[in-house]
């Protein structure tokens, strides 16, 4: 996956990732650095879900993403631009997974949706 920027600074950029149909989970994780995700752009369907997270080093072993004792979840909607917590979003990575539903109930969605994570480049 490749992000792409928006306008003629390099500081933000977005990418689209699919979530299938019957697993809710997508199939390849997104490579975060050296961004931090500022929001998701929900698709015009979407089966009722929270969207929730899994993290991994190494792009192999992913495991849900827990804050504080509770899975880190948003309440989306269609066609909405869900805003990442920053305290949350320092979390996600280097490697990021998004789930349709949470690790103990994920939730098929009817055909594959496409999100777009926009993100800002965090500086060095």
């Amino acid at each position: 996956m490749v992000w792409t920027q928006v306008g003629s600074s390099n500081e933000l950029v977005y990418e689209t990732v699919t979530i299938p149909d019957v697993t809710g989970i997508m199939a390849t994780g997104l490579y975060m650095v050296p961004f931090m995700p500022l929001w998701i752009a929900m698709p015009a369907a979407w089966v009722a879900a929270a969207l929730t997270f899994e993290v991994s080093h190494d792009d192999t072993t992913y495991v849900d993403l827990f804050i504080g004792g509770s899975e880190t979840s948003y309440t989306v909607a269609v066609s909405q631009a869900i805003g990442i917590d920053a305290d949350d979003a320092l979390k996600m990575g280097p490697y990021l997974k998004l789930r349709s539903g949470t690790a103990a109930t994920p939730v098929d969605q009817t055909a594959a949706r496409v999100l777009t994570i926009y993100a800002r480049r965090i500086q060095s």
